[in-house]
């Protein structure tokens, strides 16, 4: 029988010492119950999160990769490992609409399964994306499960912030911090082709944004428009702002939607700050909005240093407010108002 090839290379754009961190746990027999991969979106999360899954389920490679090959990995590729579950927030039945939080029936039902037996003699594996959006219920659930860990699972929550879980969950898992990737360093992971330079700059450390950037045009587009509008909004007065805010915001949607669309928005708006605030101080070689330096400076030289910070301030108190019962339109008024 022909040896088959160990993929030890995970192919992940930067974080190498997560990924040196998780392929010694394997190598060394050390891989514990639990995890938490925490960073910004599209930072390579879930990425990460496969390759470690596909590699405990290998069984036909000695090492800390995978063959690719196996009925192991193409269970786990197509989703149908029946060792491995994957947590999401679902539909509402009655509405069709995507349900606020994880609910507790989820987590109950996932501790059921890890209860059983495995059934092909592995790992059981559970992924759990969007964790902070478990809420108390869930949450207490889910201690549950880690405080009675069964033989052979592994638990792997992949959050934005880690802040957002319960203090007793953080303390029972491994915690790995996602960190923005150099901006050379995606530019050299993409492949070949034009506006390399300006996607990997865009992305803003993101490797997964970048990709995507690469595989549609209109993506970069739209987000080229989404750096403009901020910038247009920080110019304007407090209606003027409102208004612009009622065109990015279809309020008439879902509030799981305009929660979701938030988190972008004050992801991308953190961003643009960071950039008027270093092009203010003069530090414009390290501004990553290139091809909005015009409007970034004629912005800078209008706002001061002091309410640029005070907004960020602001989108942090506001992305944990997103997180509890506020209502998202009352939310982002109050913020901009403020601007």
């Amino acid at each position: 029988m022909e040896e088959k090839t160990a993929i030890d290379d995970w192919n992940i754009c930067g974080h190498e010492k997560v990924v040196n961190f998780l392929q010694g746990s394997i190598k060394n027999d050390r891989v514990s119950n639990a995890y938490i991969f925490t960073g910004l979106g599209s930072l390579g999360k879930t990425t990460v999160a496969e390759k470690f899954a596909i590699s405990l389920l290998c069984r036909d490679v000695p090492s800390s990769g995978s063959c690719g090959v196996c009925s192991e990995c193409n269970q786990f590729k197509n989703r149908v490992h029946p060792d491995v579950y994957w947590l999401n927030r679902k539909n509402d039945e009655k509405t069709g609409k995507l349900k606020r939080n994880i609910t507790i029936e989820q987590v109950r039902e996932l501790r059921g399964k890890l209860q059983q037996a495995t059934l092909l003699g592995g790992y059981k594996i559970a992924i759990i994306n969007g964790a902070e959006s478990l809420n108390a219920n869930g949450s207490n659930a889910l201690l549950k499960i880690l405080e009675e860990p069964s033989k052979n699972t592994v638990i792997i929550m992949i959050v934005k912030d880690v802040h957002a879980l319960l203090p007793t969950i953080i303390s029972r898992c491994q915690v790995l911090n996602f960190l923005p990737v150099a901006s050379k360093r995606i530019e050299g992971f993409l492949d070949t082709g034009d506006n390399n330079h300006l996607i990997s700059k865009l992305a803003h450390g993101r490797p997964g944004l970048a990709i995507s950037f690469k595989n549609s045009p209109e993506l970069l587009s739209q987000y080229q428009a989404r750096i403009q509008q901020f910038l247009q909004l920080a110019s304007v007065g407090i209606s003027g702002r409102l208004d612009l805010v009622g065109e990015l915001i279809d309020w008439s949607t879902d509030e799981s939607l305009n929660i979701k669309r938030l988190y972008e928005l004050f992801e991308d708006w953190q961003l643009v700050v960071r950039d008027l605030i270093l092009t203010q101080s003069d530090n414009k070689p390290f501004v990553s909005s290139i091809g909005a330096s015009d409007s970034l400076e004629k912005i800078s030289s209008k706002i001061s240093f002091t309410r640029l910070k005070n907004f960020l301030l602001g989108i942090k108190d506001a992305k944990v407010m997103l997180r509890g019962n506020v209502g998202s339109k009352m939310l982002i008024e109050n913020l901009i108002i403020n601007l």
